[in-house]
């Protein structure tokens, strides 16, 4: 059951909406997270909709069994209620289609794919993510068609790669830089030179590089399998 939000805490108070055992399993790797508190999970979308009264910093939204219109309807009327709630979208896969719609039209959010939520430090990353589009992939959930897209992930240097793989783990430049130490500078100029090797766009509007370079970073993973 939804208890009420503490007023004054500090805390990311959070609700869910998905089944039971996916919120069981939210519990189990947030005990002991004294920033995160898990306000309840919710039963239905209605359900859901009646929880935002309790103003909520994050929503967490399971997405399987819906489709795009379906989600985008529940992004708006969440959004008409909370425009400042960030959303945590937890699915076993996301689609292209998905994925380019929240890329260009959403602010606020974050993905992880459910078999990343057992692993506390991710999913309390993909909570507090503060990132727009902080997306959080195992390689099995990728569309398959970038599944199957080769590119030269392998041919970077090995520097450049280990930057590159931070990258796809979610590491800000900043926690990069301390990861590998280095300077946020260089880690700056290594990342510009990836992504040229790579082929992306950085100039395009509302491009998202970071996103796209994991997304062909776990692509060309998987073509190793």
């Amino acid at each position: 059951m939804i208890t009420a939000k503490q007023q004054g805490s500090l805390t990311k108070q959070v609700v869910a909406v998905t089944e039971i055992t996916t919120y069981r399993r939210m519990i189990k790797a947030l005990h002991g997270n004294g920033s995160i508190q898990l306000l309840g999970n919710a039963g239905d979308i209605q359900e859901l909709y009646h929880s935002l009264s309790m103003d909520p910093d994050v929503v967490v939204l399971d997405l399987d069994h819906k489709n795009d219109e379906q989600i985008f309807e529940i992004i708006k009327n969440v959004r008409d209620r909370l425009p400042g709630v960030v959303l945590l979208f937890i699915s076993t896969r996301i689609s292209r289609s998905l994925y380019t719609q929240l890329m260009t039209s959403l602010d606020y959010w974050s993905f992880i794919t459910k078999s990343l939520i057992d692993d506390p430090v991710l999913l309390a990353k993909a909570i507090k993510s503060k990132q727009r589009g902080l997306i959080l992939l195992d390689k099995h959930s990728l569309p398959k068609s970038y599944r199957k897209y080769k590119l030269p992930v392998q041919e970077l240097t090995p520097q450049k790669h280990r930057v590159l793989r931070l990258i796809a783990q979610g590491y800000s430049n900043a926690a990069i830089a301390e990861n590998l130490c280095i300077s946020k500078r260089t880690v700056e100029n290594i990342i510009r030179s990836v992504y040229q090797k790579l082929g992306i766009d950085t100039s395009e509007y509302k491009s998202q590089p970071r996103v796209l370079a994991t997304l062909r970073y776990l692509g060309e993973l998987n073509q190793a399998d």
